[in-house]
């Protein structure tokens, strides 16, 4: 990086707040997951929904201070717990005998009553369509900053996801994107420079941040 862009870099991070909302999107085995896991390490509360278990083993993401949920009953005993811990990653994995989508929206209504932490969901298009945004999922996007509550959510594609949850973005991750209707999702932001996304190769990204208006290519933080 040159000093001029290190130093917009710096400026973006300086942003950075508990109560961000951030969201990463690129194609699948673009590093997403990875980056998204770096911007996690600096915030001190967590809730992850590990969908596809990327948290569990040596050779997945590993976050300090984890505490593994396995089932909501899990879950919620274990939010209680991490309340009085100043740092925590409470990593939530569903029981395959529960009902994932009601179980969702449970996690969601427990996290935002608990308050003052970064909710965390990997491939957040299994429980949010274009039509369709569950009631407790809603109340954390458009009210969580209230209860000191931000979010990072993945999704391989814009076109999956309700536009509630681009809209309230602090911070847009973006790697490859091959499709242009995805890409137009943020030509409001980047302009002509959103072609730039169809080319970038695996663990690049554009951070965009919609506070200072400006994006900066990047493979990590």
């Amino acid at each position: 990086m040159t000093n001029s862009e290190t130093d917009l870099l710096n400026r973006m991070l300086a942003e950075l707040r508990p109560n961000s909302n951030i969201f990463a999107v690129a194609r699948r085995g673009c590093g997403k997951t990875t980056i998204g896991k770096q911007f996690q390490e600096l915030m001190h509360r967590k809730v992850i929904v590990d969908r596809n278990r990327e948290y569990l083993s040596a050779d997945g993401l590993y976050l300090e201070n984890a505490i593994y949920a396995e089932g909501l009953q899990d879950f919620k005993d274990k939010l209680v717990i991490c309340q009085d811990q100043d740092r925590y990653s409470l990593i939530f994995h569903f029981s395959p005998y529960e009902n994932e989508d009601f179980v969702f929206d449970d996690i969601c209504k427990w996290t935002y009553h608990a308050g003052d932490l970064t909710f965390v969901v990997e491939e957040v298009h299994h429980y949010c369509k274009p039509q369709f945004i569950p009631k407790w999922l809603k109340e954390i996007a458009a009210s969580g900053r209230h209860k000191n509550i931000g979010y990072i959510f993945t999704s391989v594609s814009p076109s999956l996801i309700n536009k509630l949850l681009f809209s309230l973005c602090d911070f847009y991750i973006l790697g490859h994107l091959l499709n242009k209707n995805d890409r137009d999702y943020f030509r409001d932001q980047m302009g002509d420079d959103t072609i730039k996304l169809a080319y970038l190769k695996p663990r690049e990204f554009y951070l965009y941040s919609t506070t200072l208006n400006e994006s900066i290519l990047i493979h990590s933080i």
